[in-house]
Parts: C-alpha cells; structure tokens; sequence
C-alpha cells in the first residue's frame, strides 16, 4: 500500500502556487496551503472576489497566515 505524500505550498493562493496545488491534487497529494491573502494580490475580501484563492481545489486543506507568525 502506497503512502499518501503530505505537501505544504507556501503562497499557494497566488498565481503559480495555486497552478502547483491543482496538479499535486490531480496527482494524489494531501495538499495544505498557506497564504495571507494579501490585499495587493487578492482584494480587500478574498474569500469571495479572489479569482485565484477560489480556484484552488476543494480538496486541499488552506490556513490563511504567514510563516513569519510563530503562532
């Protein structure tokens, strides 16, 4: 039995990021995205006008911060 990879995207909300999470999905990875949605990329409201945030697959798991945030 193969083992389900887990990858973490590191700004997989923007443009090449959500383009990479789309193909590890279609290939099988347990996919987990951090982004902080920045407003300059994104919109003042992206969850809900952010082409790029709303194309990411269902599938993956998304946390909405940064690796600067210890927490």
């Amino acid at each position: 039995m193969e083992k389900i990879k887990k990858i973490l995207v590191t700004g997989g909300a923007g443009f090449i990021g959500s383009n990479l999470c789309k193909k590890l999905v279609e290939k099988g990875y347990d996919v987990t995205v951090l982004d902080n949605l920045n407003p300059q990329i994104h919109g003042s409201n992206p969850l809900v006008t952010s082409p790029l945030y709303k194309s990411l697959p269902a599938q993956l798991k998304f946390v909405k911060g940064s690796i600067t945030d210890r927490k």
